[in-house]
C-alpha cells in the first residue's frame, strides 16, 4: 500500500530520479488493490510526466517543477450533512477561486 502523504514527502524531498522512479515502480505496484484513490490519482499524474520526460516533449527543469508542484497541492473536500444531492464540494490550494465561508462542524470535513 503506498500512501498519498508518503509520495508527497518523496517528491519534496527528491534529488535523485533514477532512485524516485525506482522507489515509485516498486511501492505503487498493484495499488489499484489497497491504496487511496487520491493516492492513485497523484501516481498517475507524477507517472504521466515522468513518461513526458523520457519521451523528450518535458526537460528535466520542467519536470521538478512539475513534481514540486504536485507535492504541494492538496484538496479539501467535504459533503454537507443534510445534503440531498448527494455532492460533495472540492478545493485545491492552488485554486485561485474565492471560496464562500461555509460554517459546518470539524468532524464533517475530512482533509485528504
Amino acid at each position: 500500500m503506498i500512501q498519498e502523504n508518503e509520495i508527497r514527502g518523496k517528491l519534496i524531498a527528491l534529488s535523485s530520479l533514477d532512485e524516485f522512479e525506482d522507489w515509485l515502480v516498486r511501492e505503487s505496484w498493484n495499488m489499484h488493490r489497497d491504496s487511496d484513490p487520491k493516492a492513485q490519482q497523484l501516481v498517475g499524474k507524477v507517472e504521466l510526466a515522468l513518461a513526458e520526460f523520457h519521451n523528450g516533449h518535458l526537460p528535466e527543469p520542467l519536470l521538478r517543477q512539475r513534481l514540486r508542484n504536485l507535492a504541494s497541492i492538496y484538496e479539501v473536500s467535504f459533503n454537507p450533512q443534510g445534503d440531498d444531492s448527494g455532492g460533495s464540494v472540492t478545493y485545491t490550494s492552488n485554486s485561485m477561486v474565492q471560496k464562500p465561508l461555509v460554517e459546518m462542524p470539524a468532524s464533517m470535513v475530512s482533509v485528504s
